[in-house]
């Protein structure tokens, strides 16, 4: 297997705690899931997906079982490729969203009318379900990665309304963010702020949650980058240093657009600091998670991968 050694990202991998030189990615239009070693960008092990799967999330748990949404629903499984469960979303909607939960359970949403978040405690089973409405008609237009707060209320990006919502429990809309474009992702800082990755806008923002104020934008016009652009923007995940990955998405250019970088690190300068461009083993990247990669585990992705 041919590595591809990038000789910043060589450095500042180096800067980083060991276990978040181990990333999974995936991506809409790439027929894989992969673990990747940041520092080298070596594929250490990878998932075929079926046809007509389409990924937009991936994470891992504690215990290294790889959890993904493939469109009509999510998997969670072993790095030897057993499924442990699945959960097939109904006919006729979309299941994009699929999270792991920090007491161990799981958050999937999916697409429909009405859309719905569902969360599974650490064994698949359901334990708690809300509805509600988007006021968006088209399923696929609805939205992707939506989140549980550390408030314990849920964050949805809106792709057809151009917002981020905010719902309690039960499902009432407590508060509304306008963003720009058709917004992917939302992450919560540890101060409550919310960064959204808005798609086809080719930027992400930072807002303020209680104001709603738009504290800080990056776009092409004031990102500081090494020879590339950002063009769709997908999933954003934080560093322990402070820097993001952004997933920064090729499907959807337009005349003037190239294929770019498939995943961007940025520092708090706005500086792109690391890249990992598309080549024969990594496609199309909208989702990514640093991966708990013990030795335990690296002695299993070796027998999976034999």
């Amino acid at each position: 297997m041919k590595k591809i050694l990038i000789s910043f990202g060589l450095l500042v991998a180096t800067m980083l705690p060991a276990q978040e030189n181990y990333l999974l990615v995936g991506g809409s239009g790439w027929n894989k899931i992969a673990l990747i070693e940041k520092e080298s960008a070596a594929v250490l092990w990878s998932h075929e997906l079926g046809d007509g799967e389409e990924c937009n999330a991936v994470a891992a748990n504690s215990g290294g079982n790889v959890l993904y949404s493939y469109k009509q629903g999510a998997k969670l499984i072993n790095l030897k490729h057993d499924v442990l469960w699945d959960y097939p979303s109904p006919a006729g909607t979309e299941l994009f969203t699929a999270t792991i939960l920090p007491n161990g359970g799981f958050l999937l949403g999916y697409c429909g009318n009405p859309a719905r978040l569902i969360e599974l405690n650490a064994k698949g089973v359901v334990r708690h379900e809300i509805a509600f409405e988007t006021g968006i008609s088209q399923v696929h237009g609805q939205y992707r990665q939506a989140i549980k707060s550390k408030k314990g209320t849920y964050l949805v990006p809106l792709m057809g309304k151009a917002a981020v919502i905010e719902l309690d429990k039960q499902g009432k809309e407590l508060n509304r963010w306008s963003v720009k474009g058709n917004p992917f992702s939302v992450l919560e800082r540890s101060n409550g702020n919310l960064i959204v990755g808005c798609g086809d806008a080719r930027s992400y923002v930072e807002i303020d949650r209680r104001s709603g104020t738009m504290l800080h934008e990056v776009t092409n016009e004031n990102i500081v980058t090494s020879g590339c652009e950002l063009n769709f923007v997908a999933q954003i995940e934080a560093l322990n240093n402070g820097h993001l990955l952004v997933c920064n998405w090729n499907g959807h250019l337009k005349k003037n657009q190239t294929i770019q970088p498939a995943l961007l690190e940025i520092d708090t300068d706005n500086r792109v600091v690391w890249k990992l461009k598309e080549n024969k083993e990594i496609g199309r990247i909208s989702a990514v998670s640093v991966y708990p990669l013990s030795k335990q585990l690296k002695k299993q992705i070796k027998q999976s991968t034999k």
